[in-house]
């Protein structure tokens, strides 16, 4: 069964990063964060102040302005936020938000980029790798790659993350000067890989229903444990049983759960309760 993705795209205003010397560059291709050991206290304040950003911020726009500080504090100018949320087994949406240059965002959406972009064909392959940007990582999509640094994308890296529910985002940080040099990689990626999950969650915990109209990602302990029945191939009567209840109560769950999921009958509400993660 062919998987189909639809696409969506939001633009912020970008902003400036202070500029930085340039050195000779020596970038990698790809990062392991889990060979770094950086001490805990290189995290001190930024993040306390990021997690407490992250809290109060409960529209998308909000947690993309705390993503956008926080990569100017890095040293980067841009930065892009993106979320797979799978609505089915077969269908799937990709919501991207950027500060990139219009015209860059214009022709990006033009193009259907999305489609064979790797920094999303990869979002959930590099969990625990950063991807730094280069001729290599694009050799599939050169057109993009040419155009992108034509809008002033040169230089930049992206990091995926993952939810409890299983929901994947990928967070990109980007500038049109100075590249990627290995001291910084070492120096800054234990910081974008919390970055990345860190606000991935905020993402998920705060925004679902923004990102998903008419779909409720709050199922009550009743409704997940009637469902979680439901996909074994109980009966109402039999799920009644199981959990003390009248058959007339379960199928009441089973129709809630129906309608905070938008669909339309019990089997689809149970495989789109798993793949949005909501089973227990």
């Amino acid at each position: 069964m062919k998987e189909q993705t639809a696409c969506g795209i939001a633009r912020f205003p970008p902003r400036r990063a202070a500029s930085m010397s340039s050195r000779p560059c020596h970038t990698l291709s790809e990062f392991n964060t889990d060979r770094l050991t950086v001490p805990v206290t290189t995290m001190d304040g930024w993040h306390h102040d990021l997690i407490a950003g992250l809290g109060a911020a409960n529209t998308m726009e909000a947690i993309f302005a705390k993503f956008a500080d926080a990569a100017e504090s890095l040293g980067f100018e841009y930065c892009c936020y993106g979320i797979r949320i799978p609505l089915s087994i077969k269908h799937r949406r990709i919501l991207i938000f950027d500060n990139y240059p219009s015209g860059w965002t214009a022709r990006y959406r033009e193009q259907n980029y999305c489609a064979i972009d790797p920094t999303v064909a990869l979002a959930g392959a590099y969990l625990h790798t950063a991807l730094v940007w280069s001729d290599q990582l694009f050799a599939a999509a050169p057109a993009l790659w040419h155009e992108a640094q034509s809008y002033g994308l040169k230089f930049g890296w992206s990091q995926s993350a993952r939810d409890q529910s299983g929901i994947t985002g990928f967070l990109s940080l980007a500038r049109a000067e100075v590249p990627l040099q290995q001291a910084e990689i070492l120096a800054k990626s234990v910081r974008f890989a919390w970055l990345a999950q860190t606000g991935h969650a905020a993402v998920v915990k705060n925004c679902f229903a923004e990102l998903v109209p008419g779909v409720s990602s709050q199922l009550t302990l009743r409704e997940r444990e009637v469902m979680l029945w439901t996909a074994e191939g109980k009966t109402a009567l039999e799920i009644g049983s199981i959990l003390n209840m009248s058959r007339r109560t379960v199928n009441f769950h089973v129709a809630n759960v129906i309608k905070k999921l938008n669909c339309t009958n019990k089997l689809q509400a149970v495989v789109k309760a798993v793949v949005l993660g909501l089973m227990p």
